[in-house]
């Protein structure tokens, strides 16, 4: 593993951030520089915002290797070894108080970022999970931020059945807390849900969330295709249900851990809904379906509301795998 200085950036410039770097951006690459430069633009619209925060690109055995000609970039070259194993050599060089894993083809709202900062040092010195808000789905809402301070949350609190929120961009993390507890890595060696898998890593570690209502920095721009865009074969099928079975393992395992926190059950089952529902669009065979449905059903699945009855059953799984595949 290499680690390369950005072309251009200025040695004092680095030993001044060694002791004021707020946030360490970590962002994994493969192949698509052009998004990470519109990544980083969106970022450095923010000058001030700049002035307490580095990035870490991870450059994950791109064909062409990636460079960054940006102060208080750090670009660090690998194998490919897929995006959980970049993001876990990312904290590795991370100077920041906090840690922020970023997606190279998303993008952030300059008009939260500042009120970001205020926020991350306001935060009392044992913080060690902020919750960024929810993600903004392509486009920026202009608005300001609610200037009132920062509010910790519970796990019941956070993981409502409706809202809470699994996704790993949308989480800030103590550097000091993936420091001392270097279990809390990504699982390496999955396609799929290794993010969330994560989240359920630190939950379980941290008892308070700080978050503020109204703060939305993230926003999801991705305009290239994914592991999961468009129907999935059988031999897609096969290569991600693991991965998925694997997190409902996990996601079963973190409910039966915290059996205070009530909503739980409910999200599990709001979880178990959409990915029987996502499946059976995507067109997995049934056999397949069938198998998954039956692990959850060993995990303690039972759906409440009607549409979770409906997709759990057997004749309406069927009929929708086999129409969509056919449909293709």
């Amino acid at each position: 593993m290499i680690r390369v200085a950005a072309p251009g950036s200025q040695p004092f410039l680095c030993l001044l951030l060694m002791d004021s770097v707020l946030l360490t951006v970590i962002i994994p690459v493969y192949n698509t520089a052009a998004a990470l430069e519109r990544c980083l633009d969106s970022f450095f619209l923010s000058p001030r915002f700049l002035q307490s925060v580095d990035f870490v690109v991870v450059d994950d055995g791109s064909d062409v290797p990636v460079c960054v000609d940006r102060p208080q970039v750090t670009v660090v070259r690998q194998s490919h070894a897929g995006a959980a194993a970049a993001r876990n050599a990312g904290i590795a060089h991370a100077d920041g108080r906090f840690v922020w894993f970023f997606d190279a083809d998303d993008r952030v709202a300059p008009l939260h970022l500042d009120r970001l900062l205020e926020l991350l040092q306001s935060l009392p010195d044992g913080a060690l999970l902020f919750h960024t808000g929810p993600m903004q789905q392509g486009v920026d809402r202009v608005g300001e931020v609610p200037v009132t301070p920062s509010a910790p949350l519970s796990l019941s609190q956070l993981l409502l059945p409706r809202s809470g929120c699994l996704d790993h961009t949308t989480y800030l993390v103590a550097r000091g807390l993936l420091l001392h507890h270097p279990e809390l890595r990504y699982p390496e060696g999955r396609s799929l849900l290794e993010d969330s898998s994560f989240v359920l890593q630190f939950l379980d570690t941290v008892a308070t969330v700080h978050t503020h209502e109204g703060l939305s920095p993230y926003i999801r721009s991705s305009d290239q295709p994914s592991l999961t865009s468009g129907a999935w074969n059988s031999a897609r099928c096969q290569q991600f249900l693991p991965d998925i079975i694997d997190f409902f393992d996990r996601l079963s395992a973190f409910v039966g851990r915290h059996p205070d926190c009530r909503q739980l059950p409910q999200l599990f089952d709001r979880y178990c809904y959409l990915y029987l529902r996502v499946l059976a669009v995507k067109g997995c065979p049934w056999n397949l379906l069938f198998e998954f449905r039956s692990r959850l059903h060993q995990l303690g699945y039972r759906p409440a509301s009607l549409k979770g009855r409906l997709f759990n059953g057997r004749c309406l799984l069927f009929l929708l795998s086999t129409s969509c595949r056919l449909l293709r």
